[in-house]
């Protein structure tokens, strides 16, 4: 009978863009039928490399979550098993473009508009206060080279800004939607370079002024298209 245990991972908390291996130690002998590694319902063949016993995983082979690491190995008519230890895959090191943005906005506003809500949803008719809303539009997905590891992204995010009414010292609306304007390019345009580590850079590609008129109140809405390039290593 040959014994089994899982000894390591390799990278330690893969990601879910990245590969990775299951290292296991089979007591005194290397003699055995057959060995596999399953996680999360996912199976490898466990195979010798080296002086080791390895189970490679594809990247994004494995769900994110953690999963207990299932080592099966048969000599002969007898078999063992491992359920000890536990992996952990995370997701993406890539962050989300939407949230970056809704955090860079909400983190860099001036303390005169502090009350501007952000969100990454919808725009809330139940509130009269200047709103920002960062939703999705479109993503391309480009790959520079022939082995498919390094992919170019374009994402394109509506960033809105809605107001009703008056804010900020102003009396009139228009010129309280136009600071909020102001305010939203302000902080788009200083965090242009680099505003996180994997995006690369982000621009208003365009914008439209998109009025709305609901239940007898007159909504300024203006859309600014935000274009953003990011890139991503896979393994």
């Amino acid at each position: 009978m040959v014994s089994i245990a899982a000894t390591s991972r390799v990278p330690n908390s893969p990601f879910l863009n990245e590969p990775f291996y299951v290292v296991f130690s089979f007591g005194s002998t290397s003699s055995y039928t057959f060995a596999a590694c399953s996680l999360a319902s996912t199976m490898e063949q466990i195979v010798p490399s080296g002086a080791s016993f390895i189970a490679n995983y594809r990247a994004g082979s494995v769900a994110t979550g953690t999963w207990p690491i299932k080592g099966y190995v048969v000599k002969g008519a007898t078999g063992s098993f491992t359920h000890a230890a536990t992996i952990q895959i995370r997701n993406s090191e890539i962050a989300d473009p939407a949230k970056t943005v809704y955090d860079i906005l909400r983190n860099n506003v001036g303390s005169s508009y502090s009350a501007i809500r952000f969100s990454t949803g919808w725009y809330s008719n139940t509130l009269d206060i200047p709103q920002v809303t960062v939703t999705r539009e479109t993503r391309s997905d480009e790959t520079w080279n022939l082995g498919d590891t390094m992919r170019r992204h374009e994402e394109s995010l509506a960033v809105d800004a809605w107001s009703t009414g008056t804010a900020f010292g102003q009396t009139s609306d228009k010129h309280t939607h136009t600071l909020l304007n102001d305010e939203v390019k302000r902080i788009i345009n200083a965090n242009r370079f680099e505003p996180s580590t994997k995006l690369k850079h982000m621009q208003i590609a365009r914008t439209q002024y998109l009025p709305e008129i609901t239940d007898n109140r007159r909504i300024h809405r203006t859309r600014h298209s935000l274009r953003i390039l990011w890139s991503e290593t896979i393994g």
